[in-house]
């Protein structure tokens, strides 16, 4: 993250605090060109209007790096014009406007990020990856009737539309529901994916949480797999 203004690297800082994420600052046009020669990092956020070198000029150095040819680059600025905007979408890899959002700025790294499959609470970075939602189901207990008609009631009400805004807050509440349920009727595998989709929604793993998200179906089809819904 390149920004001549300390209190937007704050913010940057404070939305990744608590994720696997590797993050380093610069606050010029020089630093930017210089900390991506020697980091070779996965992408970079590059603000436009900079004292000395502005981010267009530090874009054109990086592009001349060897190796750095095809880094995605997002450019960062507060501009409302839709002549720069289009300009600045035809030169970037991508690019956001502030004020944004953390859920805004998420949305445009994901398409550049590579996965990352977060660690379980309590395990080392080393350890063996967390469990997909698939395989946290892959063998489910004997499932109450009473479970699977609730699960199966939110699989139609609520789970559309959450899987369609992949809301955080909401998805918090409904990981909580889910775990309260699972709970309620000792229900383990279910347990797991409430908490996984928790541990996606609290550290914004926005790739890991649309497809753990989109496993719920299949979860619930597999417990319930003893139980036929009525005709």
């Amino acid at each position: 993250m390149v920004d001549d203004n300390e209190l937007n690297c704050q913010l940057i800082a404070g939305f990744f605090a608590g994720s696997h994420h590797q993050l380093a600052f610069g606050n010029s046009g020089q630093e930017a060109v210089a900390k991506s020669r020697a980091l070779k990092p996965d992408i970079v956020l590059l603000d436009i209007r900079m004292p000395g070198m502005d981010g267009r000029e530090a874009l054109a150095e990086i592009r001349r790096i060897a190796g750095l040819e095809l880094l995605p680059v997002i450019a960062v600025t507060a501009s409302s014009l839709l002549t720069e905007e289009l300009d600045l979408k035809d030169r970037f890899n991508g690019y956001v406007r502030k004020p944004f959002s953390k859920r805004e700025l998420f949305d445009e790294l994901a398409q550049f990020l590579p996965r990352h499959e977060t660690p379980a609470p309590g395990t080392d970075a080393g350890a063996a990856p967390a469990a997909s939602a698939a395989s946290a189901a892959a063998s489910p207990a004997a499932a109450a009737p009473e479970l699977i008609a609730k699960l199966r009631r939110l699989a139609a009400e609520e789970w559309p539309a959450l899987r369609q805004g992949m809301a955080i807050n909401e998805t918090k509440a409904f990981a909580l529901n889910l775990e309260t349920l699972a709970r309620q009727w000792g229900c383990k595998p279910l347990n797991d994916y409430a908490r996984m989709l928790a541990r996606d929604a609290d550290n914004y793993a926005v790739v890991d949480l649309e497809r753990n998200l989109a496993e719920f179906s299949h979860l619930v089809e597999r417990l319930g797999a003893d139980h036929p819904q009525p005709q």
